[in-house]
């Protein structure tokens, strides 16, 4: 993110049970949670976002956390990150944060910039999303690499775009059961993350998605300021 080219995207989601404990947490997490990771040396880069509605739909998340991911081998990085995981873990449960199911890590098949600028990630739109049929997965990625990528970048509303996703054989068990096996990340230096996601669909709708594509949830987020 924010112009830096990693191999992949960690998706790291979380919640709280009271909205009375956000602040605190996001505090936690950016202050005490972050060093703690970036000491790994394997996931990378941490950057904090916040769900754009107010009110999160249910089954979404109230903080999206994206890590870069510089392993050319997802699970090769996911064995050297599991030496860290135990403390981690035990770190964040004496928290009030709640892990999210939905997180996961996404190789990049394809980055594509509309600029040569600078690239401050202000928000981003993220579409999360499955194959109805897993055996004709080959097609969905080339669908969306060749097609759906170039043609929201085509907008003018994102500097950065990128699509990746587990590949068939790699990373599975670094990926809850629960995620979406490919993501589409659009990242903007605006700041209104809805009327992104607004213009986003509207150039692009939906209903023109690849007909092999499950579409498991489209988030927009915008990046803490504090």
């Amino acid at each position: 993110m924010d112009g830096r080219e990693p191999v992949g995207i960690s998706y790291t989601p979380s919640n709280v049970a009271n909205k009375a404990d956000e602040a605190e947490f996001n505090r936690w997490y950016k202050e005490v949670h972050f060093v703690d990771v970036v000491k790994g040396k394997v996931l990378m880069n941490p950057i904090m976002f916040h769900h754009a509605l107010a009110t999160v739909p249910p089954g979404g998340d109230r903080f999206i956390i994206m890590y870069e991911l510089y392993y050319k081998d997802l699970e090769e990085g996911q064995r050297e990150f599991s030496k860290f995981t135990p403390k981690l873990l035990n770190d964040y449960d004496q928290t009030k944060g709640i892990r999210s199911p939905n997180r996961g890590q996404y190789k990049v098949f394809r980055r594509m910039f509309a600029n040569q600028g600078p690239k401050r990630s202000q928000s981003f739109y993220a579409e999360r999303l499955n194959a109805k049929d897993p055996a004709q997965a080959a097609a969905l990625e080339k669908w969306y690499t060749d097609v759906r990528l170039p043609e929201l970048m085509a907008s003018g509303l994102f500097h950065t775009g990128s699509f990746g996703g587990s590949p068939r054989g790699e990373a599975r068990t670094a990926v809850s059961p629960t995620a979406s096996r490919y993501l589409g990340l659009f990242e903007s230096s605006s700041s209104d993350a809805l009327k992104l996601k607004t213009d986003a669909q509207r150039h692009s709708p939906l209903s023109k998605l690849h007909p092999n594509i499950v579409v498991a949830e489209t988030v927009a987020a915008k990046r803490d300021s504090a």
